[in-house]
């Protein structure tokens, strides 16, 4: 799956497109919601489904968004199912970004 990354954001957003691939996920533990998205001078609330838990392994390191919310909309990269925020990274010891072949790493914890 591609994802943005935005180490300045505190939350992971998931977008539309998560939702079209997870539909039967979503509608067997979703319930509806609003979402708010907090940016750099500003807050929008979007319409959503929120479930307890989403699992993604990122490299060697399993997290979870706790719970989880789906946008309804697309807010970002239409080829993206999401902004990875520093609810994820922060699950792990450390994050390293390798530009050269853009790909994010976590280190696992002790």
């Amino acid at each position: 799956m591609l994802a943005t990354l935005d180490t300045g954001a505190q939350t992971t957003d998931l977008y539309a497109s998560f939702a079209k691939e997870f539909a039967s996920l979503l509608s067997e533990s979703g319930k509806k919601d609003t979402t708010e998205v907090r940016g750099v001078g500003h807050a929008e609330s979007f319409d959503s489904i929120t479930v307890p838990e989403i699992r993604f392994r990122v490299g060697q390191v399993d997290t979870a968004l706790r719970p989880a919310h789906v946008l309804l909309k697309q807010i970002g990269a239409k080829c993206c199912v999401g902004n990875l925020g520093l609810d994820l990274l922060k699950q792990a010891r450390a994050f390293r970004l390798d530009f050269g072949a853009m790909r994010l790493e976590l280190e696992p914890g002790p």
